[in-house]
């Protein structure tokens, strides 16, 4: 896939050329981290190059002395940017084909890149948006811009907007987080009016879902942000559901009197069917939207989710009934008070 930095600058071509360099030295891996630079001073370089009378002579056939004449009264000095000169060659009406060749060349360029407060450059990456070095290149892409250009730049592009949301909602990332751990823990206190199950059954579930991210780090599969957030709201909501009809079933025992371990069997038989069959229908749809979906962001939703529901129902299925007995007396001792 092609990433490509629409990058604005300000016209000053020498200092375009001193980017490009600094750009050019950036490594990943040992290998060049910049594909290809698109810009005036690579595109256009062969009409931004300098020109002497000498030269100017040599491919208009135009007498040294009359040149001499004409550069003075211009005010170029010894030599004369290919760009300036072909600005005043119209004056001329030199149809050199060396110089239209070159008007051509800057035109071309000018197009592209030119603008009327600042110049594009693209740049091509040698690496992906989900490479694990995206983010150290782009600070060293940063760097070199802010050496050469101060702050009078911007950068837009898949990778940079990859960059500004990993950055700009990392602080927003815990606040979600930690605000839906107790919204959910509030409302299932409320629920089962006791801290400890709560406790529980929103552990199971956060750990469903670090074990399935985990799991992406370990496959080194990307996890773009959005798909996170959906992923864990879902995951989060739905799933904790299952838990909730395990936890109430094996209570509702319990107070009837039946022993732990028969409680805990009965209430595994009553509440596995609705478990499986939901589980199931999430755990089939994730996979095939993961599978079928074209867009990627959608399909990576899909299997998310579909890793997370499984893995969900299979904490609650076997970590759950675990922490239910092992957790028995505190938790029907403060149900029963």
């Amino acid at each position: 896939m092609r990433h490509i930095f629409h990058w604005e600058v300000s016209e000053d071509y020498a200092t375009q050329r001193e980017l490009v360099e600094r750009l050019q030295a950036l490594t990943v891996n040992g290998e060049s981290a910049i594909r290809d630079i698109s810009a005036m001073v690579t595109t256009g370089a062969e009409a931004l190059e300098y020109y002497t009378v000498k030269d100017v002579a040599s491919l208009t056939g135009m007498s040294s002395f009359a040149l001499n004449i004409f550069f003075l009264s211009r005010g170029f000095g010894d030599s004369v940017r290919a760009d300036k000169l072909l600005e005043a060659t119209d004056s001329l009406g030199i149809e050199d084909e060396t110089i239209l060749r070159l008007k051509s060349a800057l035109a071309q360029a000018n197009a592209a890149f030119h603008g009327t407060n600042y110049d594009r450059m693209l740049l091509e990456l040698s690496i992906t948006s989900a490479d694990k070095n995206l983010i150290p290149l782009i600070d060293d892409i940063l760097d070199a811009s802010r050496a050469v250009y101060g702050n009078n730049f911007y950068i837009t592009g898949i990778p940079m907007s990859t960059y500004d949301i990993g950055h700009a909602f990392e602080s927003d990332l815990l606040k979600v987080n930690l605000i839906t751990f107790l919204a959910i823990l509030l409302i299932v206190t409320l629920s089962f009016r006791s801290l400890r199950l709560p406790l529980s059954l929103v552990f199971v579930i956060e750990g469903a879902i670090w074990i399935t991210m985990g799991l992406s780090r370990v496959f080194g599969q990307p996890i773009f942000f959005i798909s996170y957030l959906i992923c864990v709201s879902i995951q989060m909501g739905a799933t904790i559901d299952y838990g909730i009809l395990l936890s109430d079933q094996y209570l509702g025992l319990r107070r009837e009197g039946l022993s732990a371990p028969e409680a805990l069997s009965t209430a595994m038989k009553r509440a596995l069917p609705t478990i499986l069959t939901s589980g199931i229908i999430l755990v089939t749809a994730g996979f095939i939207i993961g599978k079928k979906c074209s867009v990627f962001y959608i399909a990576d939703i899909g299997s998310l989710l579909s890793r997370g529901a499984l893995i969900s129902v299979i904490l609650i299925l076997s970590l759950l009934p675990t922490l239910l007995v092992l957790c028995d007396r505190w938790i029907v001792k403060k149900r029963k008070g």
